[in-house]
């Protein structure tokens, strides 16, 4: 779902996961996160010296707390999973209420 990687989502929200897996508190996004290839690599590139991302333990300790808002502002294939989701959700009957919530839409 993710245009090249799912770790470009958290490149799109790289703020909030600073202090997080050794992620640097000065860690900032990229102008387009969905863009560069090696986003798991450009993700090292904001940790700490001497630190590395490790998909299968990091990539869940980083879902749990990357501010969805953030990744939804930045990044277009989150606003299309987003998107397919809301029309899913919505086929099966499910009410979603306001989808996508308006605070992701609005600049944080």
């Amino acid at each position: 779902m993710a245009h090249r990687e799912y770790e470009a989502w958290f490149l799109g929200a790289v703020e909030s996961l600073r202090g997080l897996r050794g992620i640097r508190d000065d860690a900032t996004p990229p102008a387009d996160p969905g863009t560069p290839r090696g986003a798991k690599e450009f993700l090292e590139g904001l940790m700490a010296e001497g630190m590395s991302y490790h998909e299968r333990a990091d990539q869940p300790a980083l879902t749990a707390r990357f501010d969805m808002g953030a990744a939804y502002r930045r990044c277009r294939s989150f606003r299309k999973m987003t998107s397919a989701l809301g029309a899913l959700l919505k086929a099966r009957g499910i009410d979603v209420g306001v989808w996508p919530p308006a605070a992701w839409v609005e600049a944080g």
